[in-house]
């Protein structure tokens, strides 16, 4: 294989080796898939499943006509198209409840609660509800999908007035046969975005602003993101000068790592000239300590002269993903005092959303909307260009659109971008565990959940970067499980 290319390096392992995982204290699904074959003899000694027949199931209990059952039993299973997780789901005909008393919450911790649901075929919908102590979570009526769904409860914030327990139940909505069906319950713990440093720095109109490197310390922290943004303004006539060819980093003296550009704007043309913003990113990982930064924008030309670089970095982004399967972002520009972002839409709770807005008035005195903070405001002389960077942590649910503000004292030609960047969870599923922060697992080859033992699986560790080692957990795999 040529997987050592490009930073890719393979590492083999087989099927039901048992490697550790460092335990990260969060709520946790006691057999969450309803794998553990538990009772006495074959499942089929107790067809159709119920727990009436099979036991009570580890970490559960339940009260009415829930039972288990997999893909092969002709009867629940025949008619569920096989387990989304596994080989076992749980179901609950008619009406019933499953609960579960669930450990590790933590008090104001952030939440999400996910399973995947249907109704069995050929019969009525259902109304079912999961319930964490007496709040209702989620509620679903003449819920009737003939296929596995993915069922997302909204972020919540933990309070111990809830209560532990978990509770999935179900009814038939019309009182006739029906029966809900669900598998792979697992809880996520949301870690919020935060802020952890920003700065800038620029030249002024007499020096080149070719190559230019902002120097400073990138804090400590945990799944960090370098967010860059430049600022520059253009008299003559060329337009192009004012956006980076290429912007790099070297976090540590690793080595220069280029960034990933997610806006740039050009204003519109004014008698003064244009202003120009851009925005980059990059993940760097985590780091207990600080680590010393350099920031390198390249322009495409050396007629260029002016500008401002500003840097900012937070912690609990999503380190393969950060700007989450589709990104969301805006950019805007204008000749007025008033300046905004455009929508930036559908960013949910544990995104944030970071600007940079760069205006022809270095003279602007700089106002931000209400719930965004202002993280740096530089001028640069002799009093030509302002350019400010904003945040605002999404705070609603399940989706907010946001729009970046910024109110200067006077028209003048601007540029503002905008993008959201999304927050990491815990792993969830098998027993928890985070996935490291500076690379992908990515898996190819034979099904884990068909494997035989013994089978040699293949995990291509993927660097999103090359500054540092690249760090690595192995998950326990066991019959039954998926990776």
């Amino acid at each position: 294989m040529s997987c050592l290319r490009s930073l890719l390096k393979t590492f083999v392992v087989c099927v039901l080796m048992v490697f550790s995982v460092a335990a990260i204290a969060q709520p946790t699904v006691v057999n969450h898939s309803f794998e553990e074959e538990y009772w006495t003899g074959a499942w089929e000694d107790h067809w159709p499943g119920y727990f009436t027949a099979l036991g009570t199931p580890p970490g559960w209990s339940y009260e009415g006509g829930c039972g288990i059952a997999h893909a092969d039993d002709g009867g629940f299973g025949l008619e569920s198209g096989g387990a989304p997780h596994g080989f076992y789901f749980a179901f609950i005909q008619s009406t019933g409840t499953l609960r579960q008393d669930i450990a590790g919450w933590e008090e104001g911790g952030m939440y999400k609660i996910k399973l995947n649901a249907r109704a069995r075929a050929n019969t009525d919908p259902v109304n079912f509800e999961i319930r964490l102590g007496s709040d209702v979570l989620y509620s679903a009526q003449d819920f009737d999908p003939y296929g596995f769904v993915e069922i997302t409860v909204p972020v919540f914030v933990y309070s111990a007035a809830q209560g532990s327990q978990l509770e999935i139940s179900s009814e038939s909505a019309t009182g006739g046969d029906a029966a809900l069906l669900f598998d792979n319950v697992r809880i996520e713990e949301i870690k919020p975005p935060a802020l952890l440093d920003s700065g800038a720095g620029g030249v002024g109109d007499s020096e080149p602003f070719l190559d230019f490197t902002l120097v400073f310390d990138a804090p400590a922290g945990e799944d960090r993101l370098l967010v860059v943004t430049t600022g520059a303004r253009d008299n003559s006539g060329n337009p192009e000068k004012i956006l980076p060819a290429s912007v790099s980093c070297d976090i540590g003296g690793a080595g220069a790592v280029p960034m990933t550009k997610a806006r740039e704007r050009i204003s519109p043309d004014w008698d003064t000239g244009r202003a120009g913003a851009s925005l980059w990113f990059l993940p760097i990982g985590g780091s207990a300590t600080a680590q010393s930064a350099s920031v390198t924008v390249t322009f495409a030309d050396t007629d260029n002269a002016g500008g401002v670089v500003g840097w900012a970095v937070v912690e609990n982004i999503d380190q393969i993903k950060p700007r989450g399967t589709v990104p969301k972002s805006n950019t805007s520009g204008g000749v007025t005092a008033a300046h905004t972002s455009g929508d930036v839409t559908a960013a949910p709770a544990e995104w944030i959303v970071i600007g940079a807005d760069t205006c022809r008035d270095g003279l602007a005195v700089l106002s931000v909307g209400t719930g965004q903070n202002l993280l740096y405001e530089t001028t640069q002389p002799p009093e030509n260009i302002m350019h400010a960077s904003i945040c605002r942590v999404v705070e609603t649910e399940p989706v907010e659109t946001v729009n970046l503000q910024i109110t200067a004292d006077a028209d003048s030609p601007w540029a503002m971008v905008g993008a959201a960047f999304k927050g990491v969870t815990a792993a969830d599923g098998l027993g928890g565990g985070e996935i490291g922060s500076s690379f992908a697992l990515h898996y190819e080859g034979l099904n884990p959940t068909v494997a035989a033992q013994g089978y040699r699986v293949e995990l291509t560790v993927a660097p999103q970067n090359n500054n540092g080692l690249v760090t690595y957990q192995w998950y326990r795999v066991s019959s039954g499980k998926s990776l």
